[in-house]
C-alpha cells in the first residue's frame, strides 16, 4: 500500500470544497476549534486534491477555516491521489464522528451520494460505516413536510417526533397548529 503524502501547504493555494457538507457553520463552534488548534496544534491533516496549480479541500474544511481564523500561513495536508468520487463519502464519514451534522444535512448528503455519485444505499451505508437501516431512515427524511425538515435542521424537533408527525395525513396540520 502506498503511503499517503503529507505536506505543509500554503493556505493561499487552497480552494473550498466542491460541495459544502454543512448548511451553516456556527461561528462560536469554529472559534472553539480554532482555540483548540491554537493550544494543541492540528491533530489531523486536512485532505487535499491537486488542481492545476492549486488544491481543493476533499475533507477538513472546518480545520482549514479555523487555521485561516488563526492567521496561519500553512496547514498540514494529506495529498490525495486516485479517484475523487469517494471524497464526499470520506468527508461525510469524518463529520459524523466529529461535530454532528444535522439529520437533514446527513439526508442531503446521502441524496447527493446516490444521485450525483451514483452510489446505491448499501454502498453509501458501507462508505459511512452505518447500517442500511440508518441510511434508509436518513434518506427518507427528504420526503418529510418542509416544516418538519426545517425543525429537524434547526434542532427544534427530534427524529422520533418528526417520524410521528410525518405519519399525519392532513397536509394542513403542520401549518394550522
Amino acid at each position: 500500500m502506498k503511503r499517503p503524502r503529507i505536506s505543509s501547504i500554503s493556505l493561499d493555494l487552497i480552494d473550498a470544497p466542491d460541495l459544502q457538507l454543512r448548511a451553516s457553520i456556527d461561528p462560536a463552534r469554529l472559534r472553539d476549534l480554532a482555540d483548540s488548534m491554537a493550544r494543541r496544534g492540528l491533530l489531523q491533516p486536512i485532505g487535499l486534491r491537486a488542481t492545476a496549480d492549486r488544491y481543493r479541500i476533499a475533507y477538513g474544511n472546518r480545520r482549514y477555516l479555523a487555521a485561516q481564523l488563526l492567521g496561519w500561513l500553512t496547514i498540514t495536508a494529506r495529498l490525495l491521489d486516485g479517484d475523487p468520487t469517494g471524497d464526499i463519502a470520506d468527508s461525510l464519514h469524518e463529520n459524523l464522528f466529529r461535530e454532528n451534522l444535522t439529520p437533514m444535512e446527513e439526508a442531503a448528503l446521502i441524496d447527493h451520494l446516490t444521485a450525483v455519485e451514483q452510489m446505491d444505499l448499501p454502498a453509501v451505508a458501507r462508505a459511512l460505516n452505518h447500517t442500511i437501516e440508518w441510511t434508509e431512515s436518513r434518506a427518507a427524511l427528504l420526503a418529510y413536510h418542509p416544516e418538519l425538515q426545517a425543525a429537524l435542521h434547526a434542532g427544534h424537533l427530534g427524529l422520533a417526533a418528526a417520524r410521528l408527525l410525518s405519519d399525519i395525513d392532513d397536509p394542513d396540520y403542520l401549518t394550522t397548529t
